[in-house]
């Protein structure tokens, strides 16, 4: 099966994109980034230095986030901290199988399998797994797909307005 996968976000240090270049040089599946920032040109000579023109392409900053969601089969974050985890919650909406840093949204909703450690062993060998077990990986996620869709902006404005609402009815 061909496999691709994605990591989407600023290219800053919080973002450890240097994580995922160090950790890719053991997996055998392309990977695009999209996103843009200070850090772009070091990412890139970090990319050649490491010989993975042939997997990792730069996409930049882009507009169509959705289309690349949908070709996508694994979404990949390395962040250092977040607070939410935007998009993480995108690509479970889109229903695809995460891999992250156990930090923000990750943390409370990824199952445990697909929390990485902050470091290339961790990411590599979790990567390959999932290549390996693609089918048990979707399976896997099932139940956090469906959590994710209940996570809108609407769902989330109602229950802070019943909230409101019981407080002010007492």
């Amino acid at each position: 099966m061909n496999m691709l996968a994605l990591a989407i976000g600023r290219l800053v240090p919080i973002k450890d994109f240097p994580l995922l270049l160090t950790g890719w040089v053991h997996v055998d599946m392309p990977l695009h980034i999209i996103g843009d920032g200070p850090e772009r040109d070091d990412l890139e000579g970090l990319a050649n230095a490491l010989r993975l023109q042939d997997r990792v392409t730069f996409l930049g900053q882009r507009n169509d986030v959705d289309q690349h969601l949908q070709k996508a089969d694994l979404v990949i974050v390395t962040s250092r901290r977040e607070g939410f985890g935007y998009v993480t919650l995108e690509a479970l909406q889109h229903r695809r199988v995460v891999i992250a840093t156990p930090t923000g949204l990750a943390a409370e909703v990824l199952p445990d399998r697909y929390l990485i450690e902050a470091n290339p062993t961790s990411l590599a060998e979790t990567v390959n797994w999932i290549k390996s077990n693609f089918a048990t990986a979707q399976a896997d996620f099932e139940s956090t797909w469906e959590y994710a869709q209940s996570l809108t902006v609407e769902n989330m404005s109602k229950a802070t307005r019943s909230i409101y609402e019981l407080l002010l009815a007492n």
